[in-house]
């Protein structure tokens, strides 16, 4: 292992975003190419609930993903769409991540924990 590889393993990217409630939430298109909303919504942050997601480089030759402290089986669509999206900016195909996702929110419980897992 060269010293940039090295440098680049210990280098961890952490990224924290808060779940929201929504009060008024937006309904239809206005422009369904460009996916813009008809109408405004108007939500409120839960604050210090939400996700918090790391990303680090790894010697693995495939990603391991984490949710909550389980390893996420690579069958899983969780699994395919946090890897789909890893591809669009992946610098290499030998360049494989291990991700460490976790929620202090209820996940499926209505509080948008999905739409705060996929920001972080």
């Amino acid at each position: 292992m060269n010293f940039a590889s090295a440098f680049l393993k210990t280098r961890i990217g952490k990224a924290f975003a808060p779940s929201n409630i929504a009060l008024i939430k937006y309904w239809g298109k206005r422009d369904s190419q460009l996916n813009l909303p008809l109408t405004n919504s108007l939500s409120v942050s839960l604050g210090s609930l939400g996700t918090e997601t790391s990303i680090q480089l790894h010697d693995a030759p495939y990603d391991t993903v984490f949710l909550n402290g389980s390893e996420v089986s690579p069958d899983s669509s969780f699994y395919q769409r946090m890897v789909a999206f890893l591809n669009l900016t992946r610098p290499s195909v030998h360049c494989f991540y291990q991700i460490q996702t976790h929620s202090n929110i209820p996940i499926a419980a209505g509080l948008a924990s999905s739409a705060s897992g996929f920001a972080a």
